[in-house]
C-alpha cells in the first residue's frame, strides 16, 4: 500500500532562547479515486525536531505528571489527568469520521528511557482514543525527537499535536536563530 505522509512544524515564538509552543502536523493525503487502494495506516512515527530546540526547565518544573492509572491507557474511558499535567491539544481527522476530533496532550510520569512522556486522549463517539509518545533527546547530539507509538488503528488523514507556548511552555527555542 502507498505510504506518503507529509510533516509540518511551526514554532509559536521564533525568538532565540525563549519559551515556545510547537505545532506538529502529520498528514496522510487520501487518493481522489474511489476505486484505488487506501493509504497504509500510520502505526507510529518518530519526528526529529529542529536542532537546538530544548526542554524548558522553567516550563517542565511547573508540571504535575499524569500517572498511568489516571490516564487509564488500558480502558476507553476519559483520562483523569490533573489540569497541571496538560501541555497542549490534539486534533485528529479521519475519512471514516464525520468531523475532526479534538483532545488533550498531557505530560506523563517517567518510565525507563522515557523521561518526557506524552499522553494523548481524544474523545470519540463511544470511546476515548488514547496513545502515548515521548520527547527524547539523542544521547550523542542532544537533539529532541518526538516519538508516537501504538496510534489508534483507524485511517488518519491528519494528526496535529500542539504544545502550548507562553511563559510556562515545555519547550525553549534554539539559542541562535536559523532556518
Amino acid at each position: 500500500l502507498e505510504f506518503d505522509p507529509e510533516l509540518g512544524l511551526h514554532l509559536d515564538n521564533p525568538v532565540a532562547d525563549s519559551p515556545t509552543g510547537l505545532r506538529m502536523e502529520v498528514s496522510m493525503p487520501e487518493g481522489e479515486d474511489a476505486g484505488e487502494r487506501a493509504n497504509a495506516q500510520l502505526r507510529g512515527a518518530t519526528i526529529e525536531l529542529p536542532e537546538g530546540l530544548a526542554i524548558s526547565p522553567a516550563g517542565a518544573e511547573q508540571l504535575t505528571p499524569c500517572s498511568d492509572a489516571q490516564f487509564g491507557s488500558d480502558n476507553t474511558g476519559a483520562a483523569l489527568c490533573p489540569p497541571s499535567s496538560r501541555v497542549g491539544s490534539v486534533e485528529l481527522s479521519s475519512p471514516v469520521l464525520p468531523e475532526s476530533l479534538s483532545g488533550a496532550l498531557y505530560i506523563g510520569e517517567e518510565h525507563p528511557e522515557e523521561r518526557f512522556r506524552m499522553l494523548v486522549a481524544v474523545p470519540a463517539p463511544g470511546a476515548v482514543l488514547k496513545f502515548a509518545g515521548a520527547l527524547r533527546p539523542d544521547p550523542a547530539t542532544g537533539r529532541l525527537a518526538a516519538t508516537l507509538k501504538d496510534l489508534p488503528q483507524i485511517s488518519i488523514s491528519r494528526l496535529s499535536l500542539n504544545l502550548d507556548g507562553g511563559a510556562q511552555a515545555l519547550l525553549a527555542s534554539p539559542l541562535t536563530c536559523g532556518p
